[in-house]
């Protein structure tokens, strides 16, 4: 191996020695520098700087020739020794399997067989059936009766003229199974006759009536609650007993307050009680009326309308709500009760040049009195329990109060609505 080195550098060594003095001599003359293809030469060639001379190529000492190969070692021939062909000792062949075991004896597989019990005796074969009976011919009938021709006996066939023929001839009742043309009536089939009933007497007496029990499950009973709210008009006339006092002079005689108006208000109910039978709920409930603001039209025509803020009527008093069929949801509703009238202040509006009020101010006040409720409206089932409905609503109370100055007021109120509400009941 290191031979072959030495000769792969010593290769080398001659291949750069050679290319070293080639390029000192230039081409060799079998490549001429005239047939070499030359570049373009768009632009005048400058000369170019010579390149040095090359450096002169030192020869590389050589190098001493190692043999490629060791010298070979001698081949000779080994001599074959051969092995000594000495049998192997016989193993001793075992046996495939190991020795039998001593035969022992054979024992029975099963016990000794127990001794044969003693088999019962044979019982006597009896036959099937019992021995038949003397096969006697029994008579399947009783002797017939001798078939003797019967006398016929005709009936007597009077003639007319013979003495016994009647003079009418009996009629059969007649059978009220059968029409004029002795058929049957028949109605939906062939065996099915129809029954007419006796006309009703009428000397008879009714002594019992039959009360038919609804079977609905929705029934207006027990605790009884609703609620309620809509919209409505609410109209209120008001008069004072005395003018109304004010610290401003007015160039005209004050005379006491009479106006009456009205505008859009919101109603509202709240009620509960109990239903004692057949529809009608007893309670007590709370009935309002609120107007945000309104405009009364006063007799006084030197202050003009007066403006007046929110006025709300309430009736507090027993309810009584009917259900004309407790079942179904057709009601009426009543309440006679206390009324309560809360008024807010209101003030004229003409004004003068310099824009001060013409006419006195009302001060707001409360007055009580008498009022009642009068409603009708209809109930729609949506449970078992509960049911929705409208209602038609007349609210009126009668009220009379005095305000901080000492004027003394008397309203008469009413609120028409259309209210939308839900009753448990």
């Amino acid at each position: 191996m290191r031979s072959v080195r030495w000769l792969g550098a010593a290769a080398r060594v001659a291949v750069l020695a050679y290319a070293g003095s080639a390029g000192a001599q230039g081409y060799p003359p079998q490549y001429p520098p005239a047939q070499r293809t030359p570049y373009p030469q768009p632009y005048p060639q400058q000369p170019r700087a010579p390149y040095p001379p090359p450096y002169p190529q030192q020869p590389y000492p050589q190098q001493p020739q190692y043999p490629q190969q060791r010298a070979p070692y001698p081949q000779q021939p080994y001599p074959q020794q051969p092995y000594p062909q000495q049998p192997y000792p016989q193993q001793p062949q075992y046996p495939q399997q190991r020795a039998p075991y001593p035969q022992q004896p054979q024992y029975p597989q099963q016990r000794a067989p127990y001794p044969p019990y003693p088999q019962p005796p044979q019982q006597p074969q009896y036959p099937q059936q019992r021995a038949p009976y003397p096969q006697q011919p029994y008579p399947q009938q009783r002797a017939p009766y001798p078939q003797q021709p019967y006398p016929q006996q005709p009936y007597p066939q009077p003639y007319p003229g013979q003495p016994g023929y009647p003079a009418v001839l009996p009629t059969e009742a007649p059978n009220p199974l059968l029409d004029a043309q002795q058929r049957y009536h028949q109605q939906l089939g062939a065996y099915q006759r129809s029954y007419v009933l006796p006309p009703p007497d009428p000397r008879a007496q009714r002594t019992s009536y039959v009360r038919l029990v609804s079977r609905s499950k929705h029934h207006h009973d027990g605790f009884y609650f609703r609620f309620a709210g809509g919209v409505g008009l609410l109209h209120d006339a008001a008069k004072s007993d005395k003018p109304l006092p004010s610290k401003a002079d007015f160039p005209f005689e004050k005379i006491p307050f009479d106006g009456s108006g009205g505008s859009t208000a919101g109603a509202t109910e709240l009620s509960l009680g109990y239903t004692l039978g057949s529809g009608l709920a007893l309670g007590v409930g709370v009935f309002t009326g609120l107007a945000p603001s309104s405009t009364l039209d006063v007799t006084d025509t030197n202050t003009g309308s007066y403006d007046m803020k929110a006025t709300q009527l309430a009736v507090i008093g027993v309810l009584g709500d009917w259900y004309f069929f407790p079942d179904r949801g057709f009601h009426a509703q009543v309440s006679p009760g206390l009324a309560t009238l809360v008024a807010g202040a209101g003030q004229p509006e003409n004004t003068d040049a310099a824009g001060n009020l013409r006419g006195p101010q009302a001060q707001a006040h409360t007055a009580i009195g008498f009022g009642f409720m009068l409603g009708v409206g209809y109930d729609f089932w949506v449970s078992d329990e509960w049911s929705l409905g409208v209602l038609g609503r007349f609210l009126y109370g009668s009220s009379s109060g005095s305000d901080d100055r000492g004027v003394s007021w008397t309203h008469s109120t009413y609120v028409p609505a259309l209210l939308l509400g839900a009753t448990y009941n």
